[in-house]
C-alpha cells in the first residue's frame, strides 16, 4: 500500500529509488522525496495489453538494480516459453467461448476487447465473447445482456469470488448461466499468488487458460493460478 509508508520509514529505509505502481494519484510526498534525492518511477505494466508486455518490464527493474543481464535473460526464457505453451495448440479444431468479470451493483464489468485479458483468452484459443469490443479497461453490460449473450458461453473466468454460493448471493442471475454450472473457474483461492506471479510469467496463466479450455491437450496437467469453482 503506496500511503502505509511514511517519509520517516522511506529516509530510514536507505533507499534511493521508488517504484509504485502509477495507478491513479502520483506517489505521496513526491515532491518532497525528489528533493531530497529519491528517484521516484511509476510502473505501467498494468497498461500493458500484451502478455509479454507485462513480462518485459522485469528488464527495468534489472536496470535498477544492477541486474541488467539476469533480467533480459528471465524475459527471453519467458517469451521462448510463451511462444512454445502457444505451439501446444496448433492442432486445436474447436474454440470453446468465454465470459469474463461479474456484476458488481446493476453492471456486469468484462474485459474490453483490447484488453490484456482479451489477449490472454485469444492466446489460449478461447472465443472471448466481447472480443470485439473497443478498449483496453472494462466494458460495461447489464445482466439482461450478459443473459442474452452468454446463456450457453461455455467458460465463465474471473467472477473475483472464490465459491459457486457466495456467486449466487451476489448475483442470483449467475444460474442462468450454463458456465455457472458446468465451466466456472477463477484465481480468487490463489489471488495473492496470481497478482504476485502472473504479470512476470504470462506462460503459466497461458498454460492455465490452456488446460481450462483444452482438457485434451495431455501435456498440460496442473494448473498454477487457477481452480474449478464449487
Amino acid at each position: 500500500d503506496e500511503t502505509s509508508h511514511s517519509v520517516e520509514k522511506i529516509i530510514a529505509s536507505d533507499a534511493n529509488t521508488i517504484l509504485y505502481s502509477g495507478f491513479g494519484d502520483e506517489f505521496p510526498n513526491h515532491e518532497k522525496l525528489e528533493k531530497l534525492g529519491f528517484s521516484i518511477i511509476p510502473i505501467y505494466d498494468w497498461r500493458e495489453v500484451h502478455p509479454l508486455g507485462k513480462a518485459e518490464w522485469i528488464k527495468l527493474v534489472g536496470i535498477l538494480s544492477g541486474k541488467e543481464k539476469e533480467a533480459i535473460a528471465f524475459f527471453e526464457e519467458v517469451k521462448q516459453k510463451y511462444k512454445d505453451t502457444k505451439k501446444l495448440l496448433i492442432d486445436i479444431k474447436k474454440n470453446p467461448t468465454v465470459i469474463s468479470g461479474n456484476l458488481i451493483g446493476d453492471i456486469w464489468f468484462a474485459p474490453a476487447g483490447e484488453s490484456y485479458m482479451a489477449r490472454i483468452i485469444q492466446d489460449a484459443e478461447g472465443d472471448y465473447v466481447y472480443a470485439r469490443t473497443e478498449g483496453t479497461g472494462s466494458t460495461q453490460k447489464s445482466i439482461e445482456q450478459i443473459i442474452k449473450d452468454n446463456r450457453t458461453t461455455d467458460f465463465w473466468i474471473n467472477p473475483g469470488i472464490g465459491t459457486k454460493q457466495q456467486i449466487e448471493k451476489i448475483n442470483p442471475h449467475s444460474k442462468h448461466l450454463d458456465a455457472f454450472t458446468n465451466g466456472l473457474y477463477c484465481y480468487s483461492p490463489n489471488m495473492q499468488k496470481f497478482w504476485e506471479r502472473s504479470a512476470a510469467e504470462p506462460h503459466l496463466v497461458l498454460s492455465d487458460l490452456i488446460h481450462i479450455f483444452h482438457p485434451e491437450i495431455e501435456e498440460i496437467k496442473t494448473l498454477h493460478f487457477y481452480e474449478k469453482i464449487h
